[in-house]
């Protein structure tokens, strides 16, 4: 009887787990993309964005502008983040003090292979490194 007991145990949670999965997909890693912004106007320029995410909740983030005149502009952040069925809410160190009670920067998500879409801008591809 213990056996049975024990067997559903571990059937129902072995369950449990792989619904997780598929509701909560795994962010954990760098993720980048690159595009034109402005494309075909004199304000064009080329962004590429590289965001880190940790297991521990903690995330840190790169950005890279180029513009047409050759100039370049650089910003890095980090902070920390949460993921809730496929919302993503990061909180960025820089922001902090201006948005706390704003509350984290939010989006929605889909992962499927190396690819996340977040809903930002209509929708932005990432592509996993």
């Amino acid at each position: 009887m213990m056996l049975g007991i024990m067997f559903l145990t571990t059937s129902f949670s072995a369950c449990s787990s792989d619904d997780d999965d598929d509701k909560n997909p795994s962010i954990v890693g760098t993720w980048y993309v690159e595009q034109v912004i402005d494309a075909g106007t004199e304000y064009e320029y080329t962004s590429y964005s590289e965001i880190t995410y940790k297991k521990d909740g903690t995330v840190s983030g790169y950005w890279k502008d180029t513009y047409k005149d050759g100039g370049v502009s650089t910003e890095t952040d980090r902070g920390r983040y949460e993921v809730i069925k496929d919302v993503l809410n990061i909180w960025w160190e820089s922001e902090a003090e201006e948005n706390e009670a704003e509350g984290p920067w939010t989006c929605t998500f889909t992962i499927n292979g190396n690819k996340m879409t977040t809903s930002e801008n209509e929708g932005i591809v990432w592509t996993r490194k």
